[in-house]
């Protein structure tokens, strides 16, 4: 199966967005590349190993107090539109952002996913609130 269903694509980023990273990365081919951007001018670009490698590494907020909702823009042939909001209440201030995800699958298998903030000062906002919800006391 080359053309995912809308289905299969939202049951992949739900998993993300619980921060179910073991059930997403088995959704991805091996040879996954992965092309994001932040903060940084720079696309950065990296393979299923690092993305693995981050997920373990990183202290996710998914599946926490931030609330990710899923949104199957389109699915077309073997491409997939996805888009992701986050929102997260801190100090009664509403903080969120969207990603734009673009996808693409190989036998079933997401092979290609580019993933863009849509609004990068919302995008700082939300990382730089987050930063300092970290350094807090408990």
């Amino acid at each position: 199966m080359n053309q995912p269903s809308p289905q299969q694509v939202e049951r992949i980023f739900q998993a993300l967005a619980r921060g179910d990273y073991h059930q997403f990365l088995t959704n991805c081919s091996e040879d996954l590349v992965v092309a994001t951007r932040g903060l940084d001018p720079d696309v950065a670009a990296f393979d299923k190993t690092s993305l693995s490698r981050w997920f373990a590494t990183n202290p996710s907020t998914l599946g926490t107090s931030v609330e990710v909702t899923v949104e199957i823009v389109r699915v077309v042939d073997s491409t997939a539109i996805v888009l992701l909001r986050f929102s997260w209440e801190y100090l009664a201030d509403m903080i969120g952002f969207e990603l734009v995800n673009i996808c693409s699958f190989t036998g079933g298998l997401m092979s290609k996913w580019s993933s863009y903030p849509l609004d990068l000062l919302e995008y700082a906002h939300f990382l730089a609130t987050a930063r300092r919800a970290a350094l807090q006391p408990a």
